[in-house]
């Protein structure tokens, strides 16, 4: 994208009709990033229109003034130096205030991102927080300002929402979106995932979002959970998976469960590949907990030795087997 420089002389040269294709297209693509973008562009216009007749009733000393002018604004290149000397200084003018505030006191857009195997935790503006699981991403503004306090997801987070009873909490994740005002929530939506948004605690409001409109909305109490299915069904279900906040409470519980979904948390867990060899071994029960974060090969160890089996590693992918097969 163009700089703040590049932009101001783009927008000077825009007033004038005289940009070329390619930065008629930059300036576009400027405008068309943020709204803000374009408000501060119509600002601009609104001054160089209120001037169009300024000099027609003015006749300025152009050549004097013009150099004089020109020394100021130095280097914006292709302005006309005697028609628009007037307007062309009115908006800077504007440029040099408003853009000053626009370019300065704007909300930035802040990114928090986590790489593989890397959590975070996120104090947003408002007081809430937001305990981002790996390979996720989340954006917002830095204010947080606007009707609604509005953050986008990609990937897992956990989010802790302060309570503002004016301004609902809303998170933009994969096509949905959930509304708050104050509770404790997770949602999932990994790419080519189905989204996932479950209550711990309070009460959410979920939907679809389309480029059109959102549908109808799915009110979530604590302990029920919502999957936004990739042929666009929404199933309401009550949480059941003791492993839900496993990544972030770095506890492991599993009672009585089989194999195969023991080996589906741990690869989720650690974002491994773990293979069962023998489909008698993925239908045994397994019963056990771990505690402060285990290491993935200690886990192992004791489901393997519990099951009679044993594991090895090759290239990066585990392996669970019997004994002497």
């Amino acid at each position: 994208m163009p700089n703040t420089f590049d932009i101001e002389t783009l927008i000077v040269r825009a007033m004038e009709n005289s940009l070329s294709k390619e930065e008629q297209a930059s300036l576009q693509a400027w405008l068309e990033e943020d709204a803000a973008n374009s408000r501060y562009y119509e600002e601009i216009k609104k001054t160089w229109d209120l001037t169009a007749t300024a000099d027609t009733d003015f006749v300025p000393d152009t050549e004097r003034n013009w150099e004089r002018f020109q020394r100021q604004i130095q280097p914006v290149k292709h302005i006309s130096p005697y028609r628009n000397a007037f307007r062309i200084a009115a908006a800077f003018l504007v440029l040099a205030g408003a853009g000053t505030a626009y370019f300065l006191l704007s909300p930035r857009e802040i990114i928090v991102q986590t790489a593989s195997m890397e959590k975070k935790e996120v104090v947003l503006p408002d007081g809430s927080k937001v305990f981002m699981n790996q390979n996720s991403k989340l954006h917002y503004a830095s204010n947080l300002a606007g009707a609604e306090r509005a953050v986008y997801l990609e990937g897992e987070a956990f989010f802790d929402v302060a309570h503002e009873q004016a301004r609902p909490f809303v998170v933009y994740a994969n096509h949905t979106q959930t509304q708050v005002l104050g509770t404790t929530f997770d949602i999932k939506a990994y790419e080519a995932q189905p989204v996932e948004v479950a209550v711990l605690t309070g009460k959410v409001a979920v939907s679809r979002k389309t480029e059109e409109k959102s549908t109808s909305r799915l009110v979530l109490t604590s302990g029920r959970k919502a999957i936004f299915k990739t042929d666009k069904q929404l199933e309401e279900i009550a949480i059941s998976d003791p492993n839900l906040m496993a990544w972030k409470e770095n506890v492991l519980r599993f009672n009585n469960i089989q194999i195969k979904d023991v080996i589906s948390t741990l690869e989720s867990y650690y974002n491994v590949k773990i293979v069962i060899e023998d489909s008698t071994v993925a239908h045994l029960d397994y019963r056990g907990d771990f505690f402060d974060n285990p290491k993935l090969e200690n886990v192992l160890d004791v489901v393997a030795s519990t099951a009679e089996t044993t594991w090895t590693k090759e290239q990066g992918v585990y392996h669970l087997k019997k004994k002497n097969t």
